[in-house]
């Protein structure tokens, strides 16, 4: 209100209502609709580091509720530095983050439905037991019944950016064909994010081999959801072109 020379007073989004504290490596993230806020984070209890939802229904004057989003009870002996994504459809938080059951890196998507106050919805990506491959730093966006998840996936120290599309709602993640999105599979491609705006996805990207981040534009194919996403523009964000969206 007065240009980011005042503040409100902090509040405690996460250790009210849980043991333990946040792990400190692993950046949390805020889900907004209106009044409603999930400030999703990672919680260290004796390195059962397991995803939590702090949930404010006050516009984040008081985050009075926490739920576990993650079910797996992973064990870190250090703290993984790879933070969780997550937003809000209704009143169902959609989520996704890293877990390591079993030893095994894999990312999981999860859903909290607010009005029940229980997760419906706890899935990997896979179960493989391969110990060769390993998934990170995933993130999710959507509208309605469309959701995008793209993360990093490594299999026997290759990095590709992949994802999965679904147009029935995050259930459909569970049967969605896995893709990759880089262009290039040699060398690595690392830390993706993505972002959905006026029925267009934006992605971005890390490759390696380039030194340069990529970003790719697209939108969904409604007729054919399997061909997952279009891409419209490639462009190198450092040299500041920006791509031409109409």
């Amino acid at each position: 209100m007065d240009k980011g020379q005042t503040f409100l007073a902090d509040v405690n989004a996460s250790s009210s209502f849980i043991n333990g504290e946040a792990c400190d490596c692993c950046a949390a993230q805020l889900a907004r609709s209106d009044n409603k806020l999930a400030m999703i984070f990672r919680n260290n209890d004796q390195n059962i580091r397991t995803i939590w939802a702090g949930i404010s229904q006050d516009g984040g004057n008081s985050f009075d509720a926490g739920f576990e989003i993650d079910q797996t009870g992973s064990y870190f002996a250090s703290c993984p530095a790879t933070a969780p994504d997550g937003y809000w459809e209704g009143n169902r938080l959609i989520s996704t983050f890293r877990a390591a059951p079993g030893g095994r890196e894999r990312v999981f998507f999860s859903v909290f439905d607010l009005d029940s106050q229980k997760v419906v919805l706890h899935q990997y990506l896979t179960n493989s037991p391969d110990q060769l491959l390993a998934q990170n730093h995933p993130r999710i966006t959507g509208n309605q019944d469309t959701v995008f998840l793209i993360w990093e996936e490594s299999y026997a120290g290759n990095l590709d950016i992949k994802f999965r599309l679904s147009t029935t709602g995050p259930e459909g993640l569970v049967t969605a064909e896995t893709k990759v999105l880089n262009q290039s599979t040699s060398g690595n491609q690392l830390r993706p994010d993505v972002h959905w705006e006026n029925g267009r996805l934006h992605v971005v990207y890390q490759d390696v081999v380039t030194n340069q981040v990529i970003y790719i534009s697209g939108k969904v194919d409604a007729v054919s959801p399997l061909n997952g996403v279009t891409k419209s523009t490639r462009v190198h964000l450092f040299l500041i072109r920006l791509p031409d969206l109409s």
